[in-house]
């Protein structure tokens, strides 16, 4: 099931899924045309496609100005080349090798990266778990390092009132923008869930009392 606000008919929309179509149509094409170098080129193409749009995301939508993206699109590219080059061809473990790559590189330059009496802010799990490091590196520039929970941060009733009090004024003033996707009746929490686990939203579900 598609998030029920996607317009179908929206040219967007339509050229969205002839291109999908395209490339899931592309392994066929090569096999019947005997052209292997085809599904090589097409998995060159999504391949850089993905790195535009994380670079459109955080810099397009997020307004941060990132040189990074050639450091890790470059770690990852060397991580599945020499696991490639000695016989590990498993996609899965290419994936976890280029994370991993990407977390521990990332923690070391963004400590050297640190300002003096800066703060390096540890927070997600999509490049898995931090590497063990010496924490005196930090005491070279008075840095800190922290691992925030939301938890801790709303732990009073007064706290949780501050901090969504903020959240709501800056809904109300437009510089937070929200994307609700579907208002689901509490009653069918459950579909909730199961919507979330299969990433079959796009924005924010409202459970409706």
């Amino acid at each position: 099931m598609f998030p029920e606000r996607v317009d179908f008919t929206a040219p967007k929309t339509l050229a969205t899924i002839a291109l999908v179509v395209l490339v899931a149509l592309v392994p066929l094409i090569s096999h019947a045309l005997a052209q292997p170098y085809y599904v090589t080129l097409a998995s060159r193409i999504i391949i850089y496609a993905l790195a535009a749009s994380s670079l459109n995301l955080i810099l397009g939508y997020g307004g941060m100005v990132s040189f990074g993206h050639a450091l890790y699109f470059g770690l990852g590219a060397y991580a599945v080349g020499i696991l490639s080059f000695h016989g590990i061809f498993n996609g899965w473990v290419h994936l976890l090798a280029t994370l991993c790559a990407a977390g521990l590189v990332a923690l070391i330059t963004g400590i050297i990266c640190l300002r003096t009496r800066g703060m390096l802010v540890s927070y997600g799990q999509s490049s898995g778990a931090v590497a063990p490091f010496d924490p005196l590196r930090l005491g070279k520039k008075g840095a800190y390092i922290t691992r925030p929970s939301l938890a801790h941060y709303i732990a009073t009733r007064a706290e949780l009132e501050w901090r969504s009090r903020e959240l709501l004024d800056s809904i109300r003033a437009g510089a937070l923008r929200i994307r609700i996707d579907r208002e689901i009746p509490l009653r069918d929490a459950g579909e909730a869930h199961r919507l979330l686990e299969s990433r079959k939203t796009m924005g924010k579900l409202l459970l409706i009392p």
